[in-house]
């Protein structure tokens, strides 16, 4: 089962899953005393699972490099590997997560992550049993770390997720010979949950806008799950083990309502916004929309998609990033098909994308003079290097939709007649949408 979940888990985004799923496979295998080297097997077959389904993400991307390996001393460009990846971290000197902030996306999880690790500092619960302690001195050291290092930083988000941090790991260290329960799981969770917010206040993976922006809310993907599923663990705990105590039952089960009510808001303010007051049927099919914004078009897209070949290359207008938000997008042919196209949304995606990779980023704006060259004419040499099987001839080929994209329609002479010439014929028509398929006479 571990092994299987690595083939979801250790991808860039979710590597802290990863990460727990191999850290309570190795607990296991010290738990059922298989010795350290069937548990390092049963590591390497979990790593390497991973790895090699992975595999051509890893071997062909090409990470930006923010400042570039140049910057480094001497003696790191030498060294393989390391380079690419100290160049592609940045340190985050601007502007800092407020408290206010991070408890609006967090505080229900952090209520019930403060009440577990409280309770378990305070009153020496344990896993599998009672007994008082004193808090731990590293509580202390661990607490006037993060106050130091939120004050001279700035960042008071590390002062919030430090003090129970901190505390989480003390509690783990102590139960360390226990068996796992759901007092430890829930602990183990909200620790990796903790860490990574700490560390993207500090750190980021540097990308096109150099700023922490996409290492911010992709990571903190990963730690909304880690606390949800953290915080019906610790919900669990709480609440067994306050029988001894009238009062703390009471108190979990007003707060678990509120908890349940705080997080509804959001999931049924914007059900009925997106849905425009559940005015509409609104099903799965995440193309339909296209019979009411561009019926033809969308016609155009479904056969197109019941014809084309493995292979296959489509015409289109080069796209803008976004633009026809709420509307049919720009690249809806080879988005919504599968199809390869010349170009995609050039700026800031395709940007992005290949910023690790010069030969390509100097491609972009040509190809997109190239749609326009072939456009215009599709025939020629263009036609060949780029391999076009077909031409599709819709709105943005034919029309300005605004000012917001310039490297799109009007395109010269779509629109003229006998239009695209010798070597294509028409293969479909619905509406103001046309497909052109490409003959031997091209």
């Amino acid at each position: 089962g571990a092994v299987v979940g690595s083939l979801y888990a250790a991808n860039s985004w979710d590597l802290p899953t990863f990460l727990l799923i191999a850290a309570v496979a190795l607990w296991r295998a010290w738990e059922w005393r298989l010795g350290a080297a069937v548990a390092t097997a049963g590591v390497a077959v979990l790593v390497g699972a991973a790895v090699v389904a992975w595999l051509p993400f890893f071997v062909r991307y090409a990470p930006p490099e923010g400042l570039g390996a140049a910057a480094l001393p001497a003696a790191l460009r030498e060294l393989p590997v390391l380079p690419s990846v100290l160049a592609s971290i940045g340190v985050q000197t601007g502007e800092r997560t407020s408290v206010g902030e991070y408890l609006t996306i967090f505080g229900v999880p952090y209520l019930f992550a403060v009440w577990l690790i409280g309770s378990g500092l305070v009153g020496g619960r344990r896993a599998g049993g009672g007994g008082r302690g004193s808090v731990s001195p590293a509580v202390a050291a661990g607490a006037l770390l993060a106050g130091a290092a939120a004050v001279l930083l700035g960042a008071p988000v590390v002062l919030l997720c430090g003090l129970p941090l901190v505390g989480a790991v003390v509690l783990l260290g102590r139960d360390a010979r226990r068996e796992w329960s759901p007092r430890g799981i829930a602990l183990a969770l909200f620790a990796l949950g903790f860490a990574l917010s700490i560390v993207v206040e500090l750190f980021f993976l540097r990308d096109l806008f150099d700023s922490r922006m996409n290492t911010l809310f992709k990571v903190y993907y990963q730690v909304w799950t880690l606390f949800a599923v953290g915080t019906a663990l610790a919900m669990v705990t709480i609440w067994q083990e306050a029988r001894p105590r009238w009062a703390a039952r009471p108190v979990l089960a007003v707060a678990g309502v509120a908890a349940v009510a705080a997080v509804s808001v959001y999931p049924m303010v914007a059900s009925e916004q997106w849905t425009e007051g559940f005015s509409g049927w609104r099903g799965l099919d995440g193309i339909a929309y296209l019979e009411q914004r561009a019926p033809g078009e969308g016609e155009a897209i479904h056969w197109l998609q019941r014809q084309a070949q493995p292979g296959d290359v489509v015409l289109e207008a080069a796209g803008c990033s976004y633009s026809g938000n709420s509307d049919v997008p720009y690249n809806r042919v080879s988005a919504f098909t599968g199809m390869a196209a010349i170009i995609g949304w050039g700026r800031n995606h395709q940007s992005q994308w290949r910023a690790g990779q010069p030969q390509f980023l100097a491609e972009i704006d040509p190809r997109a003079e190239d749609v326009r060259s072939l456009l215009a004419d599709p025939h020629g040499a263009l036609l060949e290097r780029y391999g076009v099987d077909w031409l599709f001839v819709g709105r943005y080929e034919t029309e300005r939709q605004g000012n917001d994209c310039r490297a799109a329609g009007p395109y010269e002479g779509v629109g003229e007649a006998g239009y695209p010439g010798a070597g294509w014929e028409l293969a479909f028509e619905a509406g103001d949408a046309r497909i052109y398929r490409r003959t031997d006479a091209a």
